[in-house]
């Protein structure tokens, strides 16, 4: 059990673990003017809790494809003290019959493409972006986004080509991006942050440091 400030989050049942990945997309996508909310391959539910603490109206879908990840964020879900705005739901995205439209949609997406799938049927899925591909997950975000809604996600930082071509061929625009470092002496982002939506603006660059006075002052309220 991993327990933050105000609620803790069990993984047992899920492929993929808690880390920093969803901390930091959890504490940096903007969520305060959201007030319908999705996270997509939501897994143990953490991103959707840390939206739920740092937005005290919102509701919050929260989707996964593996159905004992469905069943692991709905228990997390419901020994927080935000159970009654959080709902979970067992589906691929992609074949999802939604008529919703969300303020702000996130997602740690698979991203492990084109690499050795995992023993584990359930890990692999998880992992791999052959279930949702970032052309797919804009194709839905275009058009179950409200008009001033935001789509936020995590990858790595060699995905930035591919969010940029993805992006434009759904009508969809890079707003604000993060280059995050595992350390000071990093040469090269581990991982890129990207905030995108339908209007076209001045996009803004941004660099975190994991463990940086920047980086805790991020997740102060989410780390004991």
């Amino acid at each position: 059990m991993f327990r933050f400030k105000q609620f803790s989050v069990n993984d047992d049942l899920c492929a993929m673990k808690v880390g920093t990945d969803g901390v930091t997309l959890g504490a940096w996508a903007q969520c305060a003017a959201a007030q319908n909310i999705l996270d997509i391959g939501s897994g143990s539910g953490l991103i959707a809790l840390m939206l739920a603490q740092r937005n005290s109206t919102a509701h919050i879908t929260a989707i996964d494809i593996d159905a004992a990840a469905t069943e692991q964020s709905r228990i997390n879900f419901a020994a927080s003290p935000w159970s009654e705005r959080l709902t979970t739901i067992n589906n691929d995205v992609t074949r999802w019959s939604c008529n919703e439209f969300f303020d702000l949609i996130v997602c740690n997406p698979p991203y492990f493409i084109n690499s050795l799938q995992a023993p584990d049927p359930q890990r692999s899925i998880a992992r791999h972006s052959d279930t949702l591909t970032l052309a797919s997950l804009m194709a839905f975000s275009s058009k179950n986004l409200t008009d001033n809604g935001l789509l936020s996600i995590i990858t790595p930082f060699q995905s930035r080509q591919d969010i940029i071509l993805a992006a434009a061929q759904h009508n969809l625009h890079i707003a604000r991006q993060a280059f995050l470092f595992t350390t000071p002496h990093s040469k090269v982002p581990k991982r890129l942050l990207t905030e995108l939506t339908k209007n076209q603006s001045v996009m803004t660059t941004e660099q975190l440091i994991i463990g940086s006075p920047e980086y805790q002052q991020l997740t102060t309220d989410f780390y004991l």
